[in-house]
């Protein structure tokens, strides 16, 4: 009979990088005959034919790839599962990047904790970075084959992508320079150096340009705070713009039309 190869995930979403990766990996493993559908605890109810629900792999012998950014509900089938194991190791959010004592802190925490109980289920690593791959180095207690498999950028597929074209074509119309970062707000991502750095090219180089930030503001409400207090009192202020959670297309639109995007990440 076929061994299949199941995906596990924590929670699959539209949009967040690692949900992004695992339905990349989904439409690579349809190619080779495998399963296309992605075990999950959680999932948007967008995404409904591309889960099932995490029992389905009790019904069905196949291998693993656990898909791994913080602390995990999901344990209990690395040891229910016979088959063979990967980590797919997307690395956790140090807890100092977050309030103490809140929930987001406890979650990377625990996530850390937990790695140490769970390394010893898995016969190989995989991550999207050596970066992530080095970091586990911390955890493992045994000699495992290890794969970087960085995330696939098709440029000529990206570019038929569609776009939200009354959005582009109001950014570009503006004939602004166009400066974006995504990811969600975050104090790891650094969108406050972000900021600054926009108010010093806004007052000292150009008054002709706009910064976006994109991405989800709900996470940490305190740091998003801090930005919103930060941008009010900047002469830049009314030129800095935080999208919250953006559509594929918008998000798309977005890229089109930015001059240059720049990170300040603190992480990774």
């Amino acid at each position: 009979p076929v061994t299949h190869v199941y995906q596990v995930m924590e929670a699959l979403d539209e949009g967040d990088a690692v949900s992004t990766i695992a339905r990349d990996v989904a439409r690579m493993l349809s190619d080779f005959g495998q399963p296309s559908r992605i075990l999950a605890r959680f999932w948007n109810e967008r995404l409904h034919d591309e889960v099932y629900p995490l029992h389905y792999a009790l019904s069905y012998s196949g291998h693993l790839i656990f898909h791994y950014w913080g602390y995990n509900t999901s344990e209990w089938l690395l040891n229910a599962s016979k088959g063979r194991k990967a980590i797919y190791y997307h690395n956790i959010t140090p807890p100092e990047f977050f309030v103490r004592d809140r929930m987001l802190y406890e979650r990377m925490k625990r996530g850390y904790k937990q790695l140490c109980s769970i390394m010893h289920h898995f016969d190989l690593i995989i991550g999207d970075s050596w970066y992530n791959i080095h970091e586990l180095r911390l955890y493992k207690q045994k000699l495992l084959p290890s794969i970087a498999i960085y995330p696939v950028i098709e440029a000529e597929l990206l570019s038929q992508k569609v776009f939200d074209r009354s959005l582009y074509e109001r950014l570009r119309g503006s004939k602004e320079i166009n400066i974006i970062f995504v990811g969600r707000i975050a104090r790891n991502k650094r969108q406050d150096r972000l900021i600054e750095l926009f108010d010093y090219y806004y007052r000292e180089i150009n008054l002709n340009a706009r910064l976006w930030l994109i991405g989800s503001n709900t996470g940490d409400p305190e740091y998003y705070s801090d930005i919103e207090r930060l941008r009010a009192r900047l002469d830049s202020g009314d030129r800095i713009h935080c999208t919250g959670k953006v559509s594929e297309s918008e998000l798309y639109a977005y890229y089109r039309a930015a001059d240059v995007f720049v990170c300040a990440s603190e992480h990774e």
